[in-house]
């Protein structure tokens, strides 16, 4: 594992004489991240998201994390052409590994989906439970703010949605989101 890491810093153009001052805090800051992600049955899909500094805990740093998801299919597809947005807040728990370049985190939260087409979907959204698990690698520091870095990043993504069910005799019916995979990248400062 070391050695896969060390290929990836190496091929980021990281040096540990850049990263020789890196503090063991550096992943608890204000973060302002924006990613591309794959997903079936959508053609274009990304994210714009914040996250507070840690709010408390030891063994891993905890934070709040507000997150907008964009998703939508090509009107060339024979599925018909919706978006389907989501605006998320959840609970991360992140720590660092590897001399402090680079961390992992957990998100669990609750989302709700905004659905653009009323033929694909009976309704205006439906809520849902988005959980991302993801790692971060420092690859320079911000340059404009002191102590700020810029990371890279990887996370998969899955949603438990709630959708009104059709039997009478449930009020919703539970099912999961094909998985995001999603890579881009985060201003610490």
């Amino acid at each position: 594992m070391k050695h896969i890491l060390w290929i990836t810093l190496t091929l980021l153009g990281l040096h540990n004489t850049a990263l020789a001052d890196v503090s063991e805090d550096a992943f608890s800051r204000w973060k302002l991240g924006f990613n591309f992600a794959t997903q079936p049955h959508f053609d274009r899909a990304g994210g714009v998201e914040i996250t507070t500094p840690q709010l408390f805990g030891e063994q891993a740093a905890w934070a709040l994390h507000l997150n907008y998801t964009f998703r939508d299919t090509a009107s060339n597809q024979e599925i018909t052409q919706f978006g389907a947005d989501r605006l998320s807040v959840m609970l991360e728990a992140r720590n660092s590994f590897y001399k402090d370049i680079a961390s992992r985190y957990v998100r669990v939260g609750a989302g709700y989906t905004f659905i653009s087409n009323k033929a694909v979907y009976n309704g205006d959204g439906f809520f849902s439970i988005p959980i991302d698990i993801g790692f971060d690698v420092i690859v320079a520091d911000s340059g404009w703010s002191t102590q700020g870095y810029t990371t890279f990043f990887a996370q998969i993504s899955v949603d438990a949605v709630f959708l009104e069910s059709s039997k009478k005799k449930i009020a919703y019916e539970t099912t999961f989101d094909s998985a995001a995979l999603a890579l881009g990248f985060r201003i610490y400062f």
